[in-house]
């Protein structure tokens, strides 16, 4: 929870701060950044999962192994299906970013292309 937290704040920062410089391109660029660090969750999730699967790889009991898998995860009730739940989750939240980011880039760039004076009234 504390990820998705800071997270949020900082995409929402950032947002405020790039509309306030008057970027073009601000939903865009908040969403890739989101994307960005969802990107990140992923691969502490999925390390974390992978390496409670092997049991070789650490004294036998379940861990958390990297601070952004415990920063999602937290100290509850450590289980393998917690794990590949939280690391599932994570995977589809990303693609739907992905998705979100797409459908506004291209919302982004149909309104400054519509906004832009066209080429025939450009040499009148």
């Amino acid at each position: 929870m504390l990820y998705a937290t800071l997270t949020l704040l900082a995409v929402l920062l950032v947002a405020g701060v790039l509309k306030r410089l008057g970027a073009k391109a601000v939903y865009s660029t908040a969403l890739l950044l989101s994307v960005l660090l969802s990107l990140v969750a992923n691969f502490g999730l999925g390390q974390n999962y992978f390496y409670n699967l092997i049991p070789g790889m650490h004294d036998g009991g379940l861990c958390i192994s990297n601070r952004v898998a415990y920063f999602i995860i937290g100290d509850g009730l450590l289980t393998q299906a917690r794990f590949r739940i939280a690391f599932e989750r994570s995977v589809w939240i990303t693609l739907l970013l992905i998705v979100a980011y797409a459908a506004a880039k291209i919302a982004e760039s149909k309104t400054e292309r519509s906004k832009s004076p066209s080429r025939l009234t450009r040499y009148q």
